[in-house]
């Protein structure tokens, strides 16, 4: 049967029912009222006059809407369709604009004219279509879809209508408001624009928005000088730092943390992710990894060998570092990445010294003592991009090679 259609004896009747939460308010379970036809052509025709009316009353029960307000919602209702099509504006989209722009017996005319053309499809509310964008990223990761709502919500909280957001009002929001007040660096200003974009084209390629990509070069280039650069960006763990670290805690997870990912220069992710079972008798298989380059072989280092092996036979859940805690999206690393953080700002690092910095530690001691950088990239995960070694190989470097390399690590 047809939607909000039901046919009884030789007539057509239109129907809709009423949500459970209202059926004491409106005195009713459904709306319905006979169409005084028995073609089916004719009743989805005339149907909609009634419908839109009971949507409309169901809106007014549900935020208390007075008889203007309901009467200028039935209008709005009529006006966004055309001759005997279905209206529309969906009860989510009425509830939607009403909770934006308040009751209709506070509008003035203009604002009455702008829902009439957000009604007609003339101009596009951004917060609008949000909840239809969430529901279509089915195919990323919960956290990054959440960032990417996050931002594209940021964005609809500047610009409330998409013909706001010309090139130079969305060059002016990064420059004055994220980047001059809120202190965002020129990196998540381009993931910030980068995700309304995305939204943006949603809007373009599935809601018929016909406006311009507002985005191209609205984030600066460079705020600093090179040397500025240079001198602010993150520096590497020395030795007396690593034993700094180990000496300030009494977390024995903790310290089998730092000690890891000194002796691998494994990502903090990698560390946490790593299971029992990726463990052999003389190396750790990562497969877990940020990109496919960091799927690889580490070889044990000789002096965290036993650390691993007691690690290894204690685990009570199959992970290396067993007991710890996940959040929402599965990752094991948040809770104990801000222990690392809290123990560094309480040993006076600042933001340049992180747990990443390991990893450039790593780089550094294996440049000192002349490895080869194709091996240094294969232990760290880093992506190979010569042509030879890095679009030809198999990246079969022989195992005592890493071997050789990994344990000139020297922590002591």
């Amino acid at each position: 049967m047809a939607q909000y259609l039901v046919k009884q004896r030789n007539g057509y009747y239109a129907t809709i029912e009423v949500p459970k939460s209202l059926r004491a308010k409106l005195g009713k379970v459904r709306f319905k009222q006979s169409l005084q036809t028995d073609s089916l052509k004719v009743a989805e025709v005339r149907k909609h006059a009634l419908v839109s009316r009971w949507k409309a009353e169901i809106e007014a029960a549900r935020n208390n809407l007075s008889e203007t307000d309901l009467a200028f919602l039935v209008k709005v209702q009529k006006d966004s369709r055309k001759k005997d099509e279905p209206p529309k504006l969906t009860t989510e989209m009425i509830q939607h604009i009403m909770n934006v722009v308040g009751p209709a017996s506070a509008l003035s005319d203009t604002e009455k004219t702008e829902i009439d053309e957000i009604a007609k499809g003339k101009t596009f509310l951004l917060k609008q279509f949000i909840a239809d964008y969430d529901k279509s990223l089915t195919y990323i990761e919960e956290k990054t879809k959440d960032i990417r709502i996050s931002d594209v919500k940021r964005f609809a909280k500047q610009f409330k209508y998409a013909k706001d957001a010309t090139k130079k009002a969305v060059r002016d929001w990064v420059e004055i408001n994220l980047i001059a007040e809120q202190g965002l660096s020129l990196l998540s200003c381009r993931k910030i624009v980068s995700n309304s974009r995305q939204y943006w084209k949603y809007l373009q390629d599935k809601k018929d928005l016909n406006l311009p990509d507002p985005f191209d070069d609205v984030v600066p280039a460079r705020l600093t000088t090179q040397k500025q650069i240079n001198a602010d960006s993150r520096k590497s763990f020395e030795v007396d730092d690593y034993k700094k670290l180990i000496a300030a805690t009494k977390d024995l997870q903790m310290v089998a943390l730092i000690r890891i990912a000194a002796y691998t220069g494994c990502r903090l992710e990698e560390i946490c992710s790593l299971k029992t079972s990726d463990v052999k008798k003389d190396r750790l298989v990562i497969q877990d990894a940020k990109t496919k380059s960091g799927l690889r072989t580490i070889p044990i280092h000789k002096d965290i060998a036993s650390l691993v092996a007691s690690l290894v036979k204690g685990s009570l859940d199959g992970y290396v570092l067993s007991g710890l805690t996940e959040n929402k999206y599965g990752d094991r690393s948040n809770a104990i990445g801000k222990r690392f953080g809290r123990i560094k700002t309480n040993c006076g690092y600042g933001p340049d010294l992180v747990f990443h910095s390991f990893r450039k530690s790593v780089a550094s001691q294996f440049e000192a003592a002349g490895i080869d950088e194709l091996i240094a990239a294969r232990l760290l995960g880093h992506k190979i991009t010569t042509m030879s070694y890095g679009r030809y190989s198999s990246g079969n470097t022989p195992f005592p090679k890493l071997q050789e390399a990994i344990n000139t690590l020297d922590w002591n």
